[in-house]
């Protein structure tokens, strides 16, 4: 085999790797918009229900302890984060959207 010949084999090889990893990171960002991950009440909040009502979407929510269903409030009254039945949760740390139900006719 040529040194030509090598270096092209080379860069086929190159190439076909560079295209595989691509489609990993595309597969990667795939399953990471799908599967919520837990952000940071340092980082941000989850976003308002509307722009009419100062309580937040109801999210997954953990103390490090427990994992809740709850909201975030931000009303002049009572602000922070609560169940749904607006029991205060205390030392919140994390939160995450909550997953999509399973689609019908799924076996459990």
């Amino acid at each position: 085999m040529t040194r030509k010949e090598k270096k092209e084999e080379l860069v086929s090889l190159f190439a076909v790797g560079a295209i595989c990893i691509g489609d990993l990171i595309d597969e990667c960002f795939e399953f990471g918009s799908h599967h919520p991950r837990w952000i940071s009440v340092e980082d941000e909040l989850p976003p308002k229900e509307s722009e009419y009502d100062d309580n937040s979407i109801v999210v997954l929510v953990t103390d490090g302890n427990g994992v809740y269903k709850g909201l975030y409030r931000r009303d002049e009254y009572l602000s922070g984060w609560f169940t749904c039945d607006l029991w205060a949760l205390d030392n919140i740390t994390h939160w995450m959207p909550m997953p999509a139900p399973p689609e019908k006719g799924v076996e459990q």
